[in-house]
C-alpha cells in the first residue's frame, strides 16, 4: 500500500467519521505503527524474491489525479487544470508556501472533496475508490509511491532565438530535479531561469546538428512547453551528453517507460488517447523510438504500435476530438493492424508536430528488408502489392518476369513505393503487369543482403547439390532446417514469393514460364552474393530455386485452406483470361513493312503485313521460299543509322514493336532504318559459348552519349547487368545497366571511331533516343580488339536476355 503523508492522513481523520472508532482502536494498539499503515486496507503480504516481476516491464500506473499530484513536483499538470485547482495554486503562492507544502494542500483538498461526496452519497469511502473528474476522464486507484528520479546537472548550450539564428548558443549551468529545470550562468550563481517540468508538453531530439560560434557541432533537443509558441532549444557538444539529458528529462517526467526506451527515443510527451471510436479519451504518456510508438494510459500498461504496419496516419478535425484540451483542434488517427487509435495533444501545434514526425517515421524506408513498411504478416508492402497485381493481371501473360517493363514506369513506381508504400495504388491504366513485375525483381536485387541471406547461401547451395542423392523426404527435411534459420521477415516474404512463383509455374502453358525459366531469372535476384558469381555457384543457385518452387507445398507446410483458395483464384483468372482472349472486333494495328532479302544493295524488298503479335521467326517462315534456306536457318536483322549498326532479332522478338520504336528517335537517325533477311550465322557462332550461367569481365574502351573520345575501363557482365568501374580493383562502380532495360547493336556510329576491331552500341529500351547539345551521340559504345572477346560478351548478354527459350529456333516449330 501507498505510504501516507501527514497531509493525507489528516484528511482521513478529520473528514471520515465512519472510521473514527477504527482509528481509535488502531492508535491504542500501536501508535507507532499507525504512522505508516493505511487504516482502511489490510497490508499485502511481502513478495517473494523468486517471483519478482521483470524490471523491464512498464509499471501499471492508474489514471488517478493523486498520482500526478504526488509525482509532479510542482504545480498542476495540464491534464487536470481546472478553476478550483488554479484558485488553490494562487492561494498557496500568496501564503508563501514552499513547493512541498503546495502539493500537500492539493492532496488534502482532493481527498477532502472525495470523502465529503462519498459520505454524503452513503457510499463507503476509501482513498483508493474509483472516481471521475468533471472532464469525464477516468481516474483509478493510487499506485505505490515511486522512487523519485535522480537529479542531473551540467553545462548545456541554450539558443536565445530558439534556433532561428545560427551560432547564437550561450552556455548555461543546468540543474534538473525537484520538478524543475534551473538555469544559471555558472555553478556558483543562483538559478535565474526556472522551467517547471509540469509545463513541458514534449521533448524532441533534433536530427540535424547545429554549429556553435567556433564551428563545433552541437547536438540539440527541443522542449515544447505550455504558453509558448516557440520551443526551447538546448544542445551539447557531445552526442552522448545530449542523449543523457533527454533521458534524465523523461525519467523526471514519468517512469512508465523502460530505461531502454528513455535512452533512445526521438520524441516523448503527454497526450490524450482513445482506442477505437467508441472508447473514451484517457490521459497517456507517449514516446517515439525509431519506427515504433509506445504509449501508456494512466490506468494501463505500456503498449506498442509498429509504425511499419500502420496503413494510414491522418490528421482529422471532427466532433470526435477530445473536449478537455486547452487548445481544441484536430486529432491524429493511426490505422494499425487491428484497430484505429486516436491521439490528441493539449495544443494544435503539438498535435501537428506529433503527426508530422510519426508520419515521417512510419514511411521512412531504409535499405534492408526490415526497414520497409510491412503488412500484418510481416511481408513488405511493396512485395505484397506487386504480387497481388501480377496474380490478377499477369499470371497468364506470356513471358511474365522475363519481359521487362518501361524503364520510366519502373523508376517512377519504385520512387512511389519508397516514399510511402501504403499510399501506392496500382492500376492497369497507369502500369502494365510487366512494369510491376520489373519493380518486384529490381527491389529484391537492390537489397544489400539477399533474401536468402549471404550467411545461408552456401548451405542452400550445398543442400541443392546433395538433394540428388537423397529421398524426397530427406530433401524436404534438409531444406526445412535451413529455412527455419532465416529471419522471420525473410522467411514469410520468401514463402509469399515462392508460393506466387509456384502458381506462375503451374500456368506455364499460357505464360511460357516453367520452373527452369523462373529459376534462371530469380536465382541471381534472390541469392546474389559478392565473390560467388562463378559458373558452378550460379548453377547451384538455380537448383535451389527450382527445388523451392517444385516442392513449395511440402517445404512451407501449405494447408488445405490455402490450396482451396488458390484453386478458386485460378478459376476466376481462367474465366477472365478466356473472355479477354476472344476478339470482339476485327484485329487492327497491322502495318506493311518492307523486308530486304540478302542485301539492300540488291534492291530486292518484299512488303509484308505485320501484325502486333507477329514474331521474327514467323517472318522468316513466311519469306523462306524466296531464299535457298530453311526458315530455321534464317534471321531477321534490324539495321539502323543507314546500316552502321545492326541487331539480329531473336526469333521471338515482336517485329512491329521494333519498327514502332523508331518513331521515338530523331528523324535523322531513323530515316535510313530497314529490316534485312539473311542467314543466321551470328547466333550459330554464339550458341556454343552460351552455356548458363555465364559472366564476363575485362578491360574495354567506352564512350557515352556526351563524349566522342574513348577511354579504357574495367567492365563486367554478371547477374544480368552490365557494369563498369573506375579502377581495376572494382572498388568504385561508375554505372550499371540491367540487360532488360537496354537494346544493343553491333557496330558504332560513323561520327566516332574507337579504332578497334569490334564495337557494341546500346540504348535505353523504353526511352526516346534524342540527341541534345549535352548528349550529341547515339547511345553508349563499348569496344575491344579480339573477336573472341566480342563473341563472349555477346553470348553472355544474349543468354541473360533470352533465358526462357533457345537461342535458335527448332526446325519443327517454324
Amino acid at each position: 500500500t501507498r505510504s501516507s503523508s501527514p497531509a493525507s492522513r489528516s484528511v482521513i481523520y478529520e473528514f471520515d467519521p465512519l472510521f473514527e472508532e477504527r482509528k481509535k482502536i488502531k492508535f491504542l494498539s500501536s501508535s507507532t505503527e499507525a504512522d505508516d499503515v493505511d487504516m482502511l486496507q489490510i497490508p499485502a503480504p511481502p513478495q517473494r524474491v523468486d517471483s519478482l516481476p521483470d524490471s523491464s516491464e512498464a509499471p501499471v500506473i492508474p489514471n488517478d489525479i493523486e498520482y500526478f499530484l504526488y509525482h509532479r513536483s510542482t504545480g498542476n499538470s495540464f491534464f487536470f487544470a481546472n478553476e478550483e485547482q488554479a484558485k488553490n495554486n494562487n492561494a498557496s503562492k500568496q501564503e508563501g508556501d514552499v513547493p512541498g507544502k503546495k502539493i500537500s494542500n492539493l492532496v488534502r483538498w482532493t481527498s477532502m472533496k472525495r470523502a465529503i461526496k462519498m459520505v454524503t452519497d452513503g457510499t463507503p469511502w476509501t482513498p483508493s475508490a474509483v472516481r471521475k473528474l468533471k472532464s469525464g476522464i477516468k481516474v483509478e486507484e493510487l499506485p505505490s509511491q515511486r522512487s523519485p528520479a535522480k537529479p542531473h546537472n551540467g553545462y548545456l548550450l541554450k539558443s536565445p532565438s530558439c534556433g532561428d539564428k545560427p551560432k547564437d548558443f550561450i552556455q548555461r549551468w543546468c540543474q534538473l530535479g525537484e520538478g524543475k529545470l534551473l538555469l544559471s550562468t555558472d555553478k556558483n550563481t543562483v538559478g535565474k531561469e526556472m522551467l517547471p517540468l509540469e509545463n513541458i508538453l514534449s521533448v524532441q531530439n533534433v536530427l540535424d546538428t547545429r554549429q556553435s560560434e567556433d564551428g563545433s557541432p552541437v547536438y540539440c533537443w527541443e522542449l515544447s512547453v505550455t504558453g509558448r509558441n516557440k520551443s526551447y532549444l538546448f544542445g551539447s557538444l557531445s552526442s552522448a551528453d545530449s542523449k543523457m539529458w533527454m533521458r534524465k528529462l523523461l525519467e523526471n517526467l514519468t517512469n512508465v517507460f523502460p530505461s531502454k526506451l528513455s535512452a533512445e527515443y526521438t520524441r516523448a510527451g503527454q497526450c490524450f488517447v482513445k482506442e477505437g471510436i467508441s472508447d473514451e479519451w484517457n490521459c497517456a504518456w507517449v514516446v517515439l523510438v525509431k519506427r515504433a510508438l509506445y504509449y501508456c494510459q494512466i490506468q494501463g500498461k505500456m503498449k506498442e504500435i509498429d509504425l511499419r504496419k500502420v496503413r494510414l496516419i491522418a490528421l482529422q478535425a471532427d466532433k470526435g476530438c477530445c473536449s478537455v484540451v486547452s487548445d481544441p483542434g484536430p486529432h491524429i488517427q493511426l490505422y494499425s493492424v487491428d484497430k484505429v487509435i486516436y491521439f490528441q495533444m493539449d495544443s494544435t501545434k503539438e498535435t501537428k508536430a506529433w503527426h508530422q514526425i510519426i508520419r515521417a517515421s512510419a514511411s521512412e524506408s531504409g535499405p534492408t528488408i526490415i526497414d520497409h513498411q510491412l503488412t500484418k504478416d510481416d511481408v513488405p508492402v511493396i512485395v505484397d502489392k506487386c504480387i497481388n497485381f501480377v496474380y490478377a493481371h499477369g499470371s497468364m501473360s506470356e513471358g511474365i518476369y522475363r519481359r521487362s517493363g518501361a524503364n520510366s514506369n519502373v523508376t517512377k513506381l519504385l520512387a512511389l513505393f519508397r516514399t510511402d508504400a501504403w499510399a501506392v495504388q496500382l492500376s492497369r491504366q497507369d502500369f502494365t503487369e510487366y512494369d510491376v513485375a520489373s519493380v518486384l525483381k529490381r527491389w529484391f536485387i537492390e537489397l544489400p543482403d539477399p533474401l536468402l541471406t549471404a550467411g545461408l547461401h552456401k548451405y542452400f547451395c550445398n543442400a541443392a547439390r546433395a538433394s540428388a542423392k537423397c529421398t524426397v523426404n530427406e530433401k524436404i527435411s534438409m531444406f526445412r532446417n535451413i529455412l527455419d534459420k532465416l529471419p522471420r521477415i525473410n522467411y514469410v516474404t520468401l514463402r509469399r514469393l515462392i508460393g506466387h512463383l509456384s502458381f506462375i509455374h503451374e500456368q506455364a502453358e499460357k505464360n511460357k514460364m516453367p520452373v527452369d525459366n523462373l529459376a534462371a531469372i530469380w536465382a541471381p535476384t534472390l541469392m546474389h552474393v559478392e565473390g560467388k558469381g562463378g559458373l558452378e555457384w550460379s548453377r547451384r543457385e538455380c537448383n535451389v530455386i527450382v527445388e523451392l518452387i517444385s516442392n513449395y507445398k511440402a517445404m512451407f507446410l501449405v494447408d488445405c485452406e490455402e490450396v482451396d483458395r488458390e484453386k478458386r483464384m485460378l478459376e476466376v483468372l481462367e474465366r477472365v483470361h478466356i473472355s479477354s482472349s476472344i476478339p470482339l472486333h476485327k484485329p487492327s494495328g497491322d502495318l506493311k513493312i518492307a523486308i530486304y532479302i540478302g542485301s539492300k544493295m540488291n534492291g530486292e524488298a518484299v512488303n509484308i503485313v505485320v501484325s502486333p503479335t507477329m514474331e521474327a521467326g514467323e517472318v522468316c517462315q513466311q519469306l523462306a521460299h524466296k531464299t535457298d534456306y530453311g526458315p530455321y536457318e534464317l534471321c531477321l536483322t534490324e539495321m539502323v543509322l543507314g546500316g552502321a549498326l545492326s541487331r539480329p532479332l531473336h526469333h521471338t522478338d515482336k517485329v512491329l514493336d521494333t519498327a514502332l520504336r523508331w518513331a521515338y528517335w530523331d528523324s535523322a537517325d531513323c530515316k535510313d532504318n530497314y529490316f534485312l533477311l539473311g542467314v543466321n550465322t551470328l547466333y550459330r557462332e554464339l550458341v556454343p559459348l552460351a552455356k548458363p550461367p555465364i559472366s564476363k569481365s575485362g578491360e574495354l574502351k567506352f564512350a557515352d552519349q556526351k563524349t566522342k573520345s574513348f577511354r579504357s575501363y574495367l567492365f563486367e557482365f554478371s547477374q544480368a547487368k552490365l557494369s563498369y568501374y573506375k579502377d581495376k580493383a572494382c572498388s568504385i562502380k561508375l554505372n550499371e545497366w540491367p540487360i532488360e532495360d537496354i537494346i544493343w547493336y553491333t557496330g558504332h556510329e560513323p561520327k566516332r571511331n574507337p579504332q578497334t576491331r569490334w564495337a557494341i552500341t546500346f540504348i535505353h529500351k523504353n526511352e526516346p533516343v534524342k540527341r541534345t547539345k549535352e548528349c550529341p551521340y547515339f547511345g553508349c559504345t563499348i569496344a575491344g580488339s579480339l573477336r573472341e572477346d566480342q563473341l563472349q560478351w555477346m553470348a553472355a548478354m544474349l543468354l541473360a536476355q533470352f533465358q526462357h527459350t533457345d537461342l535458335l529456333p527448332k526446325p519443327n516449330l517454324v
